[in-house]
């Protein structure tokens, strides 16, 4: 398998293939490490080094040898340092086990080849913290940052060399570099993916677990893997009553939607490329047999901000 032949494959058929013995894991990984070193010195997306040989996985799990990374942040593996983004923590800090996700992760069949870099903490919709020594770029303009703080795992992702690496969000840290990248991102709800056994509710249940994914296949299929509760967790959910891979097949009733194209603050403009991109997505949608319209909400730019209470305040 080609670097070419490799990224044009998501994660489902990648573990399609490898399943069927149409190709092996080890050609995978040597595909995937190609298209890594080719594209990381541009992008500056790895925390450290690549791995030399992917983490330990399951054999029988879904994604069986499917290049993965997960994020310097909140999930980690046993023995690989984690840095946060941040100088505080030094070289990083290497636990002695992997907490629940990254057990999921393993146990799903997902190889992981490299951490993904942050911003510090987390705490930045970019990504370029000096811990890393460099700025992460976004692969389809590297002038441009790919967002944050899942900068990393996306511009890796968007640029091919992963089919799907880990991510989490709080304030957008998933949906941020989604928007950036081109890439899917679903912020799942609170207590469907497990933060333990380190963390409850990180940023006091902001924080949710997942991933970013170049197809919707691969995202329903990977909640589908790795959702589900552990003893000590906060929250308890029935499972789906399906699973998600199944529902994105199913056919949808006609829906009632509303979009819009004005800005909720008149002050502040909109790029007639994203214009054009939500018409072009009504049109689709309304193509589709469900009734779409344009209906802006009446919102209170100033209030929203603060200024007007920040206004009364000063008065």
């Amino acid at each position: 398998m080609d670097i070419a032949d490799y990224t044009s494959r998501d994660a489902t058929e990648l573990a399609a293939l490898i399943s069927t013995g149409q190709v092996s894991a080890a050609e995978v990984h040597r595909a995937a490490a190609a298209a890594l070193d080719q594209v990381d010195p541009q992008l500056g997306a790895i925390a450290g080094e690549r791995f030399d040989h992917p983490l330990d996985y399951h054999e029988s799990g879904p994604f069986c040898g499917v290049p993965f990374a997960i994020k310097d942040l909140i999930t980690h593996a046993a023995g690989i340092p984690q840095r946060n983004g941040s100088r505080l923590f030094g070289p990083g800090i290497a636990y002695p086990y992997d907490n629940h996700l990254m057990t999921r992760f393993r146990r799903a069949g997902l190889a992981t080849m490299a951490v993904t870099t942050s911003p510090e903490l987390g705490f930045n919709a970019t990504t370029e913290a000096v811990a890393y020594g460099r700025p992460t770029r976004n692969p389809w303009d590297p002038e441009r940052s790919p967002g944050g703080s899942s900068g990393g795992s996306a511009a890796l992702v968007a640029a091919g060399a992963l089919p799907f690496a880990h991510a989490n969000d709080g304030g957008g840290s998933i949906r941020i570099p989604a928007a950036a990248c081109g890439l899917v991102g679903l912020k799942p709800s609170r207590g469907r993916i497990t933060a333990g056994p380190d963390h409850a509710d990180p940023l006091l249940g902001l924080g949710i677990e997942f991933a970013v994914t170049r197809t919707v296949r691969d995202c329903a299929a990977l909640f589908d893997a790795v959702h589900g509760s552990e003893p000590g967790d906060k929250y308890l959910f029935p499972a789906p009553n399906r699973p998600c891979a199944d529902l994105i097949t199913q056919e949808l009733p006609p829906l009632r939607i509303a979009f819009s194209t004005t800005a909720l603050d008149p002050s502040r403009g909109i790029d007639p490329e994203c214009v054009h991109a939500v018409r072009a997505v009504a049109d689709r949608l309304a193509a589709m047999g469900h009734h779409v319209e344009e209906s802006t909400p009446t919102i209170d730019a100033a209030a929203f901000d603060g200024q007007t209470s920040m206004h009364g305040a000063a008065s």
